[in-house]
């Protein structure tokens, strides 16, 4: 478990630092026609219905991935944690391990509800995606819903960045839990002996 999350955070820095890199690029949409009544495609109310660029989708599946994946390493983690605790006799040293590993579940827990709430906004993000979509289909003489969809992919494409991010440094945050907990440089120290 103590390898695992330097792991991780080594993995996902590569994945943000990748993303930074290509931040000037300029999303490019697929673009679908609007038909006619007559059955005539018309170029002035060409429609941006269809999903939004490639990048931004391997983005969003990446942090899905990593949202399931943080979901499953905090159990483990809070396990990790309560097995490891020695047992407690009422010495003031076992109570101090106590609260560590209190802060440590808690920290768990609350990595748990992060990526919840994050996986939750991708979703709202296809919501709220399609309500402009069926805006533009509506209205297709309008441009401003056309370039509502612009600007709202460009927003989810810096907030699936940061949520790369947040990840990132959840885990950093747990590690250095765990490095800093006393428990846990008595089992490194068994270990390596």
């Amino acid at each position: 478990m103590l390898r695992l999350l330097p792991q991780k955070i080594i993995e996902l820095h590569r994945i943000v630092e990748d993303t930074s890199s290509s931040d000037g690029e300029p999303l490019r949409k697929k673009r679908k026609c609007c038909l006619i009544a007559e059955g005539e495609k018309d170029d002035a109310q060409t429609l941006i219905t269809s999903v939004h660029d490639a990048r931004s989708q391997h983005l969003e599946m990446i942090v899905k991935k990593e949202c399931d994946v943080i979901i499953q390493l905090m159990d483990l983690l809070k396990l990790w944690s309560i097995l490891s605790s020695p047992k407690s006799d009422g010495a003031s040293i076992n109570s101090v391990l106590q609260i560590h590993q209190q802060d440590i579940l808690e920290e768990c827990h609350s990595a748990q509800v992060s990526a919840l709430k994050i996986r939750d906004t991708i979703r709202a993000n296809y919501l709220s995606r399609a309500k402009i979509s069926s805006k533009i289909i509506k209205y297709p003489a309008i441009d401003d819903y056309k370039d509502a969809l612009l600007e709202h992919d460009e927003q989810q494409l810096c907030l699936v960045k940061q949520h790369l991010r947040d990840i990132r440094n959840m885990y950093v945050t747990l590690n250095d839990m765990t490095r800093k907990n006393p428990a846990t440089r008595d089992i490194v120290r068994r270990s390596r002996s």
